[in-house]
């Protein structure tokens, strides 16, 4: 029968197991009233046909017959084909059961508890008795979850993300009808399988898992560390956050600090910190360095015990601009504080009394002696600028009477990403007349009289944390989080400040102080005003101090490191540009310095000229190469909605170190990062039964106890299915084959009748 059909024209490789019903079609192909052809059509072949009844023409009558019914036949066929007739067929095929074996290589089946061999052994052993269990009966098939071929050993930092991998695998396989998923179950996504199994119902498609592993394995041992940045100046402190599992009953573990390969810091973790602890390191060389924090610890993978990632710490000083209206002694010592700041190339412009100004620490820009840049590139080329009590009369350069100095400024922070430090006195904020000025709208106040028509607000004052922000990188005076908090409580106290009026809702406040406020009823009332607040501007920050005494924190012999010294650090650190981003460098940075084995890897550049304008449709190439030395050249292209900023992503295939090298021309920058398998790999190892049961009963499968013992009773019989098909009768080469045979056999049997 399926030969017939074959030779019919429908598809040679389907087996036809019987034709459970059929039908003829014809096409209404002729234009409407024009049905009357084939009625035509078909009285003129029955004419022709009885042709051989007439008496001239001399037959037996047996032959008349034959001649009659051959000929009807050639005129039935021609009618197929004048109709275009179709045949429709529902038909029940019969197919080699397809199976495939989906075996999960990830880390976690390394793990020796099946009988004293990995997990993954075991698997691979069991898949092989099923193929010789099966035989040629099945279509049997073998994958692995992340796709790799299936080896002899688990990848030591696959994940397992089981959702995924048999989604991909119902994609590629569309007549898959029987699943053996064989794990242990640690889905590092934690996924919903709801989804899984309505995929697998919708495909008709069997799920069995067979479960590998201890319920109850060794306790594993882990670390993971991110730094805070991986690209920094020298000089700057390298923060580390991470956290550790271990299972042991030890109140504390000792962690190690690699600085390429070399032991540079051991730090005690205490049992109560493995949650979230601290690693802070300085390097004391510039350059790209690879730095692994790992612990002594038993675990199912050693790499798991340890943690690895690139800095770039790089020799660029920031460049800090102060300028200053009259010199004084609290303005000396905040001048001294900043120039101790090794990070810092401090150029200060102060006004001299008589004219004139007084500069020191080797000015980058042109025209030092205006006393104020009026020109964007010569104040581009600084990082930050602090301005220290400056009369508003003294933006107005030369013949300028349109405070042109002072409106650079907002291009300063808002488009070159640059840092800005307003500080109290007496010739600022209301004092100075600067409420409908252009500096107004970068502070983080409004400078209006909400609180007090007064302009400045006398007396001594201790400041209070807003909210006890005391952990904001402004007031992180102290690394230790109770001492912080008790150096800002025991702090001296400062003299008099400005009224700046309230904090824009953009901003936020950091410090404060009460005042007593004489109401117009006569009344006092004590109010809270703001000393110190930050706001983000564009691409830059702001940070404004309405008080002109922050001097008396510098002159402290109780303490190590002076207050006033830690917070001016803290603001340069917090308010400059990130290292590497001043104009006409080239930079390439990764959004994530630990990408996971799996997760695509994010990097960006951002190009901008001189000025500060974004560069567009630059001709970039980079480079990536794997750990295995294997290279991906990628082209990127800024986006018209991100003009200058180019950003490129591709998969994190391979666990170990990567290199991307970016190249403009002649010009090209390297950075590297690290590429971590799976930490949740090993932070539970137990075998996830209950997941794998709620997915086998979502699915309607089951969960295999004993895979030789299941394959036994599996059912190998084919598998029946209807299908439907539509043959062209018309079109057919069977009608043109039998056509020829029906005018053959018509010529032959008049041959022998001696007729033409």
């Amino acid at each position: 029968m399926d030969q017939l059909f074959k030779w019919l024209g429908l598809d040679p490789f389907t087996p036809i197991e019987r034709v459970t019903h059929g039908r003829l079609v014809m096409d209404a192909w002729l234009p409407p009233g024009m049905s009357w052809v084939v009625w035509v059509a078909l009285g003129m072949g029955v004419l022709l046909a009885a042709v051989s009844f007439l008496p001239v023409v001399r037959m037996q009558l047996r032959t008349r017959i034959y001649c009659f019914a051959l000929r009807l036949g050639m005129v039935a066929l021609l009618m197929l084909v004048l109709v275009r007739a179709h045949l429709q067929l529902d038909l029940q095929m019969a197919r080699i059961p397809a199976w495939l074996a989906l075996v999960d290589d990830s880390g976690s089946m390394r793990t020796a508890d099946v009988r004293g061999e990995p997990r993954f052994r075991a698997a691979v052993a069991d898949v092989k008795q099923v193929r010789e269990a099966v035989g040629r009966r099945v279509a049997f098939d073998v994958a692995s979850l992340s796709a790799a071929p299936v080896q002899d050993e688990a990848g030591e930092k696959t994940p397992t993300h089981i959702h995924d991998a048999i989604l991909r695998e119902l994609a590629e396989r569309p007549r898959l009808q029987r699943l053996l998923l064989l794990t242990d179950g640690r889905d590092v996504g934690q996924t919903d399988y709801t989804l899984t199994a309505e995929a697998l119902k919708s495909r008709g498609v069997a799920l069995d898992i067979a479960l590998y592993g201890s319920d109850q394995p060794k306790p594993s041992s882990s670390i993971r560390v991110t730094p805070e940045r991986s690209v920094i100046r020298l000089g700057e402190t390298i923060a580390m956050h991470g956290s550790l599992k271990d299972p042991s009953s030890k109140s504390a573990r000792d962690v190690k600090l690699l600085e390429d390969g070399k032991v540079v810091r051991t730090v005690s973790i205490p049992r109560e910190s493995y949650g979230w602890f601290d690693v802070l390191y300085r390097p004391e060389k510039a350059g790209m360095h690879r730095y692994t924090l790992t612990m002594d610890a038993d675990s199912p993978d050693r790499a798991a015990a340890a943690c690895s990632f690139f800095v770039d710490a790089r020799d660029e000083k920031i460049n800090v601009l102060m300028v200053e209206g009259l010199p004084g002694y609290e303005f000396k010592l905040m001048k001294a504080a900043m120039a101790t700041d090794p990070l810092v190339h401090l150029v200060s412009v102060s006004h001299l009394p008589g004219g004139g100004v007084y500069v020191q620490g080797g000015a980058l820009h042109a025209n030092a002696a205006d006393g104020v840049i009026a020109y964007a590139p010569e104040l581009f080329k600084y990082d930050m600028v602090v301005l220290l009590d400056l009369p508003r009369n003294l933006f107005l350069v030369g013949s300028d009477t349109n405070e042109a100095a002072m409106k650079l400024l907002t291009p300063f922070v808002q488009k070159r990403g640059g840092g800005l430090v307003v500080m109290g006195g007496q010739n600022v904020y209301r004092a100075g007349g600067y409420q409908d000025s252009p500096l107004a709208t970068l502070l983080p106040y409004d400078l209006s009289d909400a609180v007090s028509k007064n302009p400045q607000f006398p007396g001594k004052f201790s400041v209070n944390v807003v909210n006890n922000l005391h952990e904001h990188p402004l007031l992180r005076l102290l690394p230790d989080a109770a001492a912080n908090r008790e150096m800002w409580n025991n702090l001296p106290q400062l003299d008099g400040c400005n009224n700046v009026g309230l904090v824009k809702p953009m901003a936020r406040p950091l410090l404060s102080r009460y005042v007593e406020i004489q109401l117009p009823s006569g009344l006092k009332e004590v109010r809270e005003v703001p000393i110190l607040a930050c706001q983000d501007f564009g691409d830059g920050k702001i940070v404004a101090a309405s008080v002109d005494t922050l001097g008396r924190w510098q002159l402290q012999p109780t303490y190590d490191n002076p207050p006033l010294e830690t917070l001016l650090g803290n603001m340069v650190r917090y308010l400059a540009p990130e290292a590497g981003l001043r104009a006409g460098n080239l930079n390439i940075v990764p959004a994530d310095p630990t990408p996971a084995l799996g997760q695509t890897v994010v990097l960006s550049t951002l190009l901008r000229d001189k000025n500060y304008e974004p560069v567009r449709m630059a001709e970039l190439k980079v480079v990536v190469t794997k750990p295995n030395k294997q290279t991906l050249t990628i082209y990127p292209c800024d986006l018209p909605d991100r003009p200058g900023h180019y950003e490129y992503r591709f998969p994190a295939d391979q666990a170990g170190d990567w290199t991307a090298t970016l190249q403009q021309g002649k010009e090209q920058q390297t950075t590297k990062f690290v590429v971590r398998g799976q930490d949740d790999e090993y932070a539970e190892l137990a075998v996830d039964r209950a997941g794998m049961q709620a997915l086998a009963k979502a699915a309607g499968g089951t969960v295999v106890e004993a895979v030789p013992a299941w394959v036994k009773q599996a059912n190998l019989r084919p598998a029946a299915e209807p299908v439907s098909r539509d043959l062209e009768l018309w079109n057919s080469p069977a009608v043109l084959v039998l056509f020829i045979l029906l005018v053959c056999v018509d010529c032959y049997i008049r041959k022998r009748q001696g007729l033409a």
